[in-house]
């Protein structure tokens, strides 16, 4: 019961985070991520002073307190909380430089990587491209957290692609959760993730790879832009 509203409230944090997001002008973007509550205004007109009886709470809508949240990206500034990592150099089959007009908060940029790799059974033996954003969020114990996807606003986020997160950097680290998301569907806007994450480690990393075999008619590349982490 009470794993199932947590579950519900974090959701509800990150989804109110990501919609906030979607306006670069928004002034929640510029702030720093951490805890954050919001209360509904306090009616103070007069009528309303009369007709309060005594002992009356004023009714507040609060949202969840965030025990982490932050953004990282192949244009979005990296330290100790948010990096990525890059397994295919830039080369004629790994990830590409590209840019698109879109979402620009949290300090990133306008520009995504790109990869367009063909599936060659001759080759199939050779890493795939990967690209990881990886998160240290210094929380302890097991925590409910939502992740983010931005799509950028391109026609080379033109794949279904899947999505792993893990409970961890290292090779061996728990999945906690497995998706797909349709990026030409879903061009310039956030997503987040269909359910909730349980970490423990305080390690995040969400990861996608291309092997090729997404790219049926040659044209379809798939595209890395900024993720997010919230956590409760």
């Amino acid at each position: 019961m009470i794993a199932g509203v947590l579950a519900q409230a974090a959701l509800f944090a990150a989804t109110f985070l990501l919609n906030q997001d979607e306006q670069p002008t928004t002034t929640a973007l510029a702030a720093p991520a951490g805890p954050t509550t919001t209360t509904t205004a306090t009616p103070s007109t007069q009528q309303d002073q009369a007709t309060r009886q005594p002992g009356d709470q004023t009714r507040k809508a609060t949202t969840p307190r965030l025990a982490f949240s932050a953004v990282a990206g192949p244009s979005c500034p990296r330290d100790t909380r948010r990096s990525v990592n890059i397994i295919g150099g830039p080369n004629r089959n790994g990830w590409k430089d590209a840019k698109a007009g879109g979402w620009t908060g949290a300090g990133c940029g306008d520009g995504f990587l790109f990869s367009d790799r063909t599936y060659d059974p001759e080759t199939a033996g050779q890493p795939a491209n990967t690209f990881q954003w990886r998160f240290t969020t210094g929380l302890s114990g097991r925590h409910e957290c939502v992740v983010g996807v931005y799509v950028p606003k391109s026609g080379l986020a033109g794949q279904r692609v899947w999505y792993t997160v893990s409970d961890g950097f290292d090779k061996g680290a728990r999945t906690v959760a497995e998706f797909t998301l349709d990026q030409r569907m879903r061009q310039g806007t956030w997503v987040a993730a269909p359910s909730t994450v349980t970490v423990a480690s305080g390690l995040v990393m969400v990861e996608i790879r291309d092997t090729g075999k997404g790219n049926t008619t040659g044209d379809q590349s798939m595209a890395a832009g900024p993720v997010r982490l919230s956590c409760l």
